[in-house]
């Protein structure tokens, strides 16, 4: 099950035309991957309600930070590390189970 679509993925980014799904579409399965890797639950957790609004929102500021920082310029502000940006984190907090080293 999808995190969020297309369609609002594109809402997101305010793009109106087709010419941009394919890298789009690549865009956010990254970002769903980058937020499934970080939290702990899964969907099985979201019962049939379907995956949490801070859920989806942290895919959308995802995919809004990989659509803005293509790589093409030096990042300016933004995660470092392979950190997740601040306000992702922010939103996931509360589905992770941290654990302990």
């Amino acid at each position: 099950m999808a995190i969020v679509t297309l369609s609002q993925a594109k809402s997101h980014l305010r793009e109106d035309s087709n010419d941009r799904d394919a890298d789009i579409t690549l865009k956010l399965a990254a970002a769903e991957a980058a937020v499934r890797e970080y939290i702990t639950e899964d969907e099985d957790d979201w019962g049939t309600a379907g995956p949490p609004a801070t859920v989806q929102a942290a895919v959308l500021l995802m995919l809004g930070d990989l659509d803005a920082n293509r790589g093409d310029q030096e990042q300016a502000q933004g995660p470092a590390d392979g950190y997740l940006p601040k306000a992702v984190t922010n939103l996931l907090y509360r589905h992770r189970d941290p654990s302990m080293a």
